[in-house]
This record gives C-alpha cells, sequence and structure tokens, in this order.
C-alpha cells in the first residue's frame, strides 16, 4: 500500500492540481506483493466524484467539468468519447433504461437523454433545497440524498418536468441512499 500511495503521488505531481487520475485495477491479476495490477490511468479534466459503467462506458461525474464518457473497452487506451457541460458540480449517475439522472451540486437533479449514450443532453432538472449527494431510481421516482433538508423523493415520470413529491427530513446530513 505504501508504495502504491507513492507512484500515486509521484504522478500526481506531473498533472494538473484540478485533474484526479481514474485507474482500473483487474483484481484477478495480482501481484506476488499483494498490489493489483493498474491498466493505463485516464485523467479526468476535473475531480472524480463517482464512477458509473454501463457496458464499455464509464460515465465520470468531473464536478465543475460536468459528465465525462470515457471508452473503457480497452484498458490500455482509455479515452474521452463523450461530455456533458452541466451548471453545478456533477457527481453522482444512476442509469434507468434510455435515462439518467445525474446530482448536479446546488443545480440539483437532472434527467438525462441517454439515448446516445456518448452524447448525454438534460431533459429536464429538479431544484433541490439541499446539495443532492446520491441518486437512487426505482420506477417513477428518484430518491436524493439531499444533505441537511434530508431524502427528496422526485417524481421523474415527466422526464421534461420533474418535481420534488416528499421530502423526508432526517435526524442528521442525508448524504447516501
Amino acid at each position: 500500500l505504501e508504495a502504491r500511495e507513492h507512484a500515486v503521488e509521484q504522478r500526481g505531481a506531473a498533472r494538473r492540481a484540478d485533474s484526479f487520475v481514474i485507474e482500473i485495477f483487474q483484481v484477478r491479476h495480482v501481484l506476488a506483493d499483494g498490489m493489483a495490477n493498474i491498466r493505463q490511468p485516464f485523467v479526468t479534466p476535473g475531480g472524480a466524484w463517482q464512477v458509473t459503467v454501463a457496458g464499455n462506458l464509464a460515465y465520470v461525474g468531473c464536478a465543475d467539468s460536468g459528465l465525462v464518457v470515457v471508452d473503457v473497452s480497452n484498458l490500455q487506451s482509455m479515452h474521452q468519447v463523450g461530455r456533458l457541460d452541466t451548471p453545478g458540480a456533477a457527481e453522482n449517475l444512476t442509469l434507468s433504461g434510455t435515462y439518467g439522472y445525474l446530482t448536479d451540486g446546488n443545480a440539483g437533479l437532472h434527467v438525462l437523454d441517454m439515448t446516445d449514450p456518448t452524447a448525454p443532453t438534460i431533459m429536464g432538472t429538479a431544484d433541490t433545497p439541499g446539495y443532492p449527494w446520491i441518486v437512487a431510481v426505482a420506477g417513477d421516482y428518484a430518491y436524493v440524498a439531499d444533505d441537511v433538508p434530508g431524502l427528496q423523493i422526485i417524481d421523474v415520470s415527466n422526464p421534461e418536468d420533474p418535481f420534488i413529491a416528499l421530502t423526508l427530513p432526517m435526524p442528521d446530513e442525508a448524504q447516501g441512499v
């Protein structure tokens, strides 16, 4: 672990201060010293908060740099194939069918059209009173951990006009669902 931390620190010194590295590990190829075999890293354009993988694509919430789409079909040459600039700080993406649900900091929750997975577009937005961290989707509802205000239950039955159907206050900050 110590050698890996040192290697990441060394690699980090050579990149921009506002970028992060995504590393793909193949756990089945654990080296004799117990470390996973690191494949070619992909340097994101901004802070990498959450990664969602679907097939050969990884969707990375990159805060102020928006949602970045990375082709991970060849781990030796991962590369960006799309990007969605968002008004907030893109963090967590949940996929369901041809839709994506993206928490975007102070900009709330966006419902995305994912028909072309390399070119997502915002269909509708529900402004939340707090800071949305994580989203889970079931049926026509998105469940958003919205920090101090609590859990927001958002009706997404009309992707172009999502709205808060119910707020459930929590005894502490809601940061996960």
